[in-house]
């Protein structure tokens, strides 16, 4: 993945679908900089799930964030 990531001119929008943990977007906002990563977006249809993430697992969906979480259902939210 980190190969694609350094051969772009072009920073990407990623999507994570699911939030788990946050451990994955967390994961890329930390080990990517800006020229890379534009933004992550996590779309997961359990609130609850963020919740935890932010409260258990440093989680940072934020207004200043990078990563923007998204409650709906991935396979609705997805183009068709």
């Amino acid at each position: 993945m980190s190969e694609a990531l350094v051969a772009r001119k072009e920073p990407m929008n990623m999507l994570v679908c699911g939030t788990g943990a946050g451990i994955l977007p967390m994961f890329l906002k930390n080990n990517f900089n800006s020229d890379q990563v534009k933004s992550i977006t996590t779309v997961d249809i359990n609130p609850d799930m963020v919740e935890l993430a932010e409260k258990y697992f440093g989680f940072d969906a934020g207004e200043s964030s990078t990563i923007n979480s998204v409650i709906a259902d991935a396979y609705a939210f997805l183009p068709a």
